[in-house]
């Protein structure tokens, strides 16, 4: 039975991965810091990430992981535009921290990364195309991919973009789609802005095949279909039975938005096929999964 402990274990994939490795028979140790975790079985450390910096290697020597996965972020991209000093400290020096706390005590160390590296003028982005990050969201995820492998090329950096069943406190791009939706309220969607979504479902069962198979370095683990953010709001509430009339069609080169954004984020997922030995999902099995426990 491996160890995993997970930073930001309250947040939407944190939380979700908590659930699907305890319900796999892992031993799951959740950092958290404001947000109960609220999940039997799991055992929490309450701790500040950024504050408590010094301290985060004894921490984590102190459980003696197998896994180490550092989940948590500052996600709000105009946030990090605002206060990169704190998105650096902890996408970059938190992570370094923890990457040398899993090398002390011989656990591998997963590094939950981002597709917002590059300006967005290609699809299907591979991982060998170098980065060229936009804004500050952008560079200080890069930072921790670096630090990451830094201390240990056989760490996993895993690069995605995710959706599911939200919590209270941290909705995703689905949740904030249905439940604007379920109330009659008009939204509107980017038509230009492109991703590779994948639900946290599928990603959760990914990453623990990835560990268990011992990958290392940079994959994209996406899905396999790129969309707009536009036609996934409009295929969600047709599924969802919900009036697709509601959602509006816009543009992201015309929402003056404070940090510069990709217009295409969408990831090529052939390396990690290979891995794996399958296919990533399309959207249709994303959106069935979102009902799976």
């Amino acid at each position: 039975m491996k160890t995993w402990l997970i930073s930001g274990a309250s947040g939407l994939l944190g939380h979700a991965l908590c659930r699907h490795l305890r319900d796999n028979g892992s031993r799951v140790i959740g950092l958290k810091n404001s947000h109960a975790i609220d999940l039997k079985g799991i055992e929490t450390i309450e701790v500040d990430l950024v504050q408590s910096l010094e301290n985060l290697e004894a921490i984590i020597c102190n459980v003696s992981p197998d896994v180490v996965v550092h989940a948590a972020g500052l996600t709000s991209v105009d946030g990090c535009e605002s206060h990169e000093n704190i998105a650096s400290i902890l996408h970059a020096d938190v992570s370094a921290s923890m990457a040398r706390a899993a090398l002390k005590c011989s656990a591998k160390m997963v590094y939950i990364s981002t597709d917002h590296l590059w300006r967005g003028q290609d699809a299907f982005v591979t991982e060998q195309q170098k980065p060229e990050p936009v804004n500050a969201y952008a560079r200080t995820k890069l930072a921790g991919e670096l630090q990451t492998l830094a201390v240990n090329p056989n760490n996993l950096v895993v690069r995605t973009n995710f959706f599911g069943k939200g919590l209270a406190w941290r909705q995703s791009f689905s949740d904030w789609v249905l439940t604007a939706l379920s109330s009659g309220q008009e939204i509107t969607a980017f038509t230009d802005a492109y991703f590779t979504p994948i639900s946290l479902y599928y990603l959760s069962s990914y990453l623990e095949k990835m560990v268990e198979g011992d990958a290392c370095d940079v994959y994209n683990v996406a899905g396999s279909e790129r969309v707009s953010k536009f036609d996934f709001a409009v295929r969600i509430a047709k599924v969802s039975s919900l009036d697709e009339s509601l959602i509006k069609a816009g543009q992201l080169s015309d929402a003056n938005l404070k940090a510069l954004r990709p217009l295409d984020m969408s990831l090529s997922v052939e390396k990690v096929e290979q891995f794996l030995g399958q296919k990533m999902p399309d959207l249709a099995l994303c959106f069935d999964s979102l009902n799976a426990k």
